[in-house]
């Protein structure tokens, strides 16, 4: 497992979400065999356990991860984002075990939350299912075992995290690698912050944990936006309801809309 780095894709502007995305991670997962990096433009995170790659001047997302990957020069890699907290203790074994059916069967991307599920199973694997040409945000920025050459081919210099999943969705049929996903998840989060304010649950759990918020810098999320998302969800939730080849033409509809943008 050391040959596989645990990344936390990140820079500086985020930096007031280090603290309360390592109190998290540590709390719920303090056997992690995998060595942590964090990425950031300038500056170092100051925990013996977390070493940070400074990537320079900030650039586009995926600019600045393939940086990343480019530094650390490994086969494989396991890759968070700075605002997915972890609330549930992680299963290391299990985790660990993921790792190693990534590798044995050269799979592209292993995601470790099924957000979304995949469409049919893996013979030979019950835990794990195929995510097929088509299928809804087919690429995402989920926690995921990536091999490394298959998330650089994904990496156009000028996307941002949103063109990684929506153009990458589009651009991931002709992968010669497969995409897998858990159908229940191997590590419990979820994401706290969304247009670079916190969510309700995330300043709520950061409270409970006693980390202090500077909502000058990075403020809540105001009342207007919490009902848009909550109108948002339900029409997610209608979505996800749908059968998949339902989602699948609507899907194509969304992406061939962000792609002429």
């Amino acid at each position: 497992m050391h040959d596989i780095p645990l990344i936390v894709i990140s820079y500086d502007r985020y930096a007031d979400l280090w603290k309360p995305f390592f109190t998290f991670f540590w709390k719920w997962w303090p056997d992690c065999p995998f060595q942590v990096y964090l990425g950031t433009n300038h500056r170092t995170y100051e925990d013996s356990r977390v070493i940070s790659i400074k990537t320079g001047n900030e650039v586009t997302w995926a600019t600045r991860l393939r940086r990343l990957l480019d530094t650390l020069d490994k086969v494989y890699v396991l890759t968070f984002l700075e605002d997915f907290l972890i609330e549930d203790r992680v299963d290391t074994a299990r985790v660990v075990r993921l790792a190693q059916v990534a590798v044995q069967n050269h799979v592209g991307c292993l995601r470790l939350a099924p957000n979304p599920a995949p469409s049919e199973p893996v013979d030979g694997y019950p835990e794990l299912g195929r995510v097929l040409p088509g299928d809804p945000y087919r690429i995402t920025s989920q926690v995921s075992f990536w091999k490394a050459d298959t998330l650089r081919s994904l990496l156009n210099p000028e996307y941002s995290i949103w063109d990684f999943e929506f153009k990458g969705s589009i651009n991931s049929s002709n992968l010669a690698d497969p995409l897998w996903c858990v159908w229940q998840p191997a590590i419990k989060y979820q994401h706290s912050v969304e247009r670079g304010r916190w969510l309700p649950w995330g300043r709520k759990v950061c409270q409970q944990a006693g980390i202090e918020l500077d909502f000058k810098y990075r403020p809540p999320m105001q009342t207007g936006e919490k009902w848009q998302r909550i109108y948002y969800g339900l029409r997610g939730r209608v979505f996800w309801s749908l059968p998949r080849a339902t989602q699948r033409k609507r899907w194509a509809r969304i992406v061939e809309r962000h792609a002429n943008k």
